[in-house]
């Protein structure tokens, strides 16, 4: 059992990798396999590299749009769609 899911792990990540690659290079495709995020970066390799948000709230307002990413123990904070600060 274990091997299965080490295996299906394992192509789970090389599919990241390659999709990443081929989208954005080979540095951010690494950090995004190896589950990191920079501040900067859009929402789609956010999700690539953290996966779906558990919980997402939602501000609108005259200054654009922000978001609130919510995980188990992490936050990550967007404003019209770059992640602009990570809160552990």
């Amino acid at each position: 059992c274990y091997f299965i899911i080490r295996t299906q792990k394992c192509t789970k990540l090389f599919f990241n990798h390659y999709k990443a690659a081929s989208r954005w290079g080979a540095s951010t495709a690494k950090d995004i396999v190896d589950g990191y995020v920079r501040i900067g970066w859009n929402k789609d390799k956010c999700r690539m590299s953290w996966g779906e948000p558990r919980d997402i709230n939602t501000t609108i307002g005259a200054w654009g749009r922000e978001e609130q990413w919510c995980y188990y123990d992490s936050y990550l904070y967007f404003e019209n769609g770059k992640l602009t600060s990570i809160q552990n």
